[in-house]
Order: C-alpha cells, then sequence, then structure tokens
C-alpha cells in the first residue's frame, strides 16, 4: 500500500493542480494521472493536488485554497460493479497517504449524486501557501473573517450578472 501511496503522491505533485472543473485540461490530467486501481481489494482510488477552491469563489475561507485530496471507493474487481465502503481498508489507505499528518485530515462523506452512487469519500490535507507544509484551517469553510469585506463567490457574482447587463439575462450558450 505504502508503496502504491508513494507513486501517486509522486504522480500528484507533478501534475497539474485540479482547480475543481473534469472539463478542463486540469480534469484530464487528473484523469489519466492520478487515478489507481489496486485489484485486489477492489479499491478504487484518486489522488490530486487541488487549488483554487477559494479563488473560484466555492469557499470564502482562503485556507481551504490548495490540498492534498484523496478519494476511495470500492468496485468488484471482476465485474467493476460499485460494492459496499470498508472502512477498515480505507483507514489503512489513507493512512499509506497521510502517515503522520493524518490528524489534519478532513473527512467528507458522498456527496454529488454520482459520488453517493459509488460510495466516493474524500480525505483532504489543507497545504500552506506555496504547498511547504501541512495546516489546520482556522475556522470553517465558509468563514469570511479572513477574506477582503467586497470580495464575492462565484454564485453571488453570478447572480447580480443581470444587474451588469442592464437587466437583461445572458443568453445561455448551446453546449
Amino acid at each position: 500500500m505504502e508503496s502504491v501511496a508513494d507513486i501517486m503522491l509522486i504522480k500528484a505533485k507533478y501534475s497539474l493542480p485540479y482547480n475543481g472543473i473534469p472539463e478542463s485540461r486540469n480534469g484530464a490530467d487528473m484523469m489519466n494521472n492520478c487515478r489507481g486501481f489496486y485489484m485486489p481489494l477492489g479499491v478504487m482510488l484518486i489522488f490530486t493536488r487541488d487549488e483554487g477552491m477559494h479563488d473560484a469563489g466555492w469557499w470564502k475561507n482562503p485556507d481551504y485554497a490548495r490540498c492534498y485530496h484523496l478519494s476511495i471507493s470500492f468496485k468488484d474487481p471482476a465485474t467493476g460493479v460499485p460494492i459496499p465502503f470498508n472502512k477498515k481498508v480505507a483507514d489503512l489507505w489513507v493512512k499509506a497517504f497521510f502517515a503522520e499528518n493524518i490528524k489534519l485530515i478532513w473527512c467528507e462523506s458522498p456527496f454529488s449524486e454520482e459520488g453517493k452512487k459509488l460510495g466516493v469519500w474524500h480525505y483532504r490535507l489543507f497545504m500552506s501557501l506555496g504547498w511547504v507544509a501541512p495546516i489546520l484551517p482556522r475556522k470553517e469553510v465558509y468563514s469570511r473573517d479572513f477574506i477582503p469585506k467586497h470580495w464575492k463567490t462565484w454564485s453571488e457574482v453570478q447572480s447580480n450578472i443581470k444587474d451588469l447587463n442592464f437587466g437583461e439575462p445572458i443568453p445561455k450558450v448551446p453546449v
């Protein structure tokens, strides 16, 4: 397990940081370079360096701007069908990836519809500016205590766009 974790950590360090947009170059890089399947236990792993969630307005607190992000789910090795989450095995993987920093890990249960269907759990180790050292973020993810008063989230800016466009909604662009 430790050697798999070491290889995935090296790949994450030398890949583009994931920006949270699956369709971007970062998303393609993540899917190509930062995922693995440990067949003996049916463990699906994705390990990335995430950066930009604060700048994009997702999270207000800048302490949450960058992290190492481990996603774990389980699939039947023969069929590829999702199988129930195995907490004991997942804990071993979390220890293999984060070792002495395990007390700083932020753990998150499945959130998206697809994540719930696949049983994907997320483990994040937040990092200081420049990726120098692990940190324990101050306060919670939506705390505004460390940002300028005028700063707005992406969703707040989007909700005000029609005001900037003289009340006319922005036309939808076909995908």
